[in-house]
């Protein structure tokens, strides 16, 4: 079977050709389409990952993390949305900062909608 993908970026269509009679199409809306590569990067990018055991992360390996998934953030930001409680973080002593990857992940999740 011969996949072949078109995007149409004016129309803001994706038509997936199966089979090269094109008995069947598949039409989906610009931000179902965005919402699936999405979905399937993080899937990809999860199974790659060399934190993968790990549930609970530093500011920078939090950084690299959310980087690493789509969510392009500088250390700074990311600070000032911990100032700002606008990410779910928790304090390991007076200076630490530390932050689950569930977390993050819901996190980032809310943010790309």
């Amino acid at each position: 079977m011969e996949w072949r993908f078109f995007i149409l970026l004016g129309v803001g269509m994706f038509l997936r050709k199966i089979k090269t009679n094109m008995d069947t199409l598949i039409v989906l809306k610009r931000s179902e389409l965005d919402e699936a590569i999405r979905d399937a990067m993080i899937s990809v990018l999860a199974e790659n990952d060399p934190q993968k055991g790990k549930t609970n992360l530093t500011l920078p390996e939090a950084v690299e993390y959310l980087n690493d998934i789509g969510i392009p953030i500088t250390k700074s930001t990311l600070y000032r949305h911990t100032m700002n409680a606008t990410i779910p973080f928790k304090r390991f002593g007076k200076r630490k900062i530390i932050f689950s990857k569930t977390e993050l992940d819901n996190w980032a999740q809310e943010k790309l909608k």
